[in-house]
């Protein structure tokens, strides 16, 4: 079998994709060679919806180590290769959908992203090489182990999920019922939280998260972890598929321990605040 490294390989100069965060805010890098020598940089502070700082500046291969060794050490996050192409798409993408919602960027900023190339049609991720993945049903049962993992440990619903699964759990449950008090320990509460998590789980939601296991699956591939790379391509092409007949979102194991694990922190910190005056 191919190896995980050779069948992610691409021709010529790399630009990067960062591991995602907590809320989701990611870094993108598209850089060109320049005749020079140097490498023009764009770097795109980017969430799944709004583009929130655009930078433009000349570097090098050692310039870009050393910043990307103090992103991991400061802010634990890494930066990963990807194809000059798909990094544009990404932007691309990106601008969009912010000017979707209405929001404008400074001449500044358009300036800067003036230099990226928007792709003819639809760039692939790199990922997607890796579909399908041989056993997926055993990785996809096994994927709550991926919490574990340094990279995705941050990972949590967005605001707007994390309030329309409580809304679903005290409308189900009762008023004082909230996930976060009783998640794991009353069935009703249970299967609430479970029917919950569905209807947080719209389209743009079970997108996202593809996404972001996709990216997760080019680091662990990049930092030697290639059965984990398998695992997490399973389980985005999992989370693709769900919703459209096949397993509910809350069926599977990574999603679902998306929310426990949410909940058990707020359980936690309820604790800690002590009991309301």
């Amino acid at each position: 079998m191919t190896s995980l490294t050779a069948r992610l390989s691409f021709p010529g100069e790399p630009s990067y994709v960062s591991s995602p965060t907590a809320t989701s805010v990611q870094f993108l890098v598209h850089t060109r060679l320049l005749p020079s020598g140097a490498i023009a940089c764009t770097r795109v502070l980017v969430d799944p919806w709004a583009i929130h700082d655009v930078e433009f500046d000349e570097s090098s291969r050692t310039k870009l180590r050393g910043e990307f060794e103090r992103v991991l050490r400061e802010l634990k996050v890494r930066m990963i290769p990807a194809p000059e192409s798909y990094v544009a798409a990404r932007i691309h993408d990106a601008m969009a959908v912010h000017a979707l919602a209405g929001k404008t960027l400074t001449p500044t900023v358009q300036r800067a992203l003036g230099f990226i190339a928007k792709p003819a049609g639809v760039v692939a991720h790199p990922a997607r090489v890796l579909s399908p993945v041989a056993d997926a049903a055993e990785r996809v049962e096994r994927s709550l182990a991926l919490h574990t993992e340094p990279e995705v440990n941050p990972l949590l619903p967005s605001k707007e999920e994390i309030d329309a699964v409580g809304d679903y759990v005290a409308k189900h449950t009762g008023a004082n019922a909230g996930p976060e008090v009783t998640i794991g320990f009353v069935d009703p509460t249970l299967k609430a939280l479970r029917e919950g998590i569905d209807v947080a789980c719209t389209r743009s939601t079970l997108d996202r998260l593809a996404l972001q296991l996709r990216d997760l699956a080019l680091v662990f591939a990049g930092t030697r972890r290639p059965e984990l790379a398998l695992d997490a391509v399973a389980v985005a092409d999992a989370i693709e598929a769900a919703g459209e007949g096949t397993t509910r979102p809350d069926q599977i194991p990574f999603v679902f321990g998306l929310f426990y694990k949410f909940a058990l922190v707020q359980r936690e910190y309820a604790k800690a605040q002590g009991p309301s005056k």
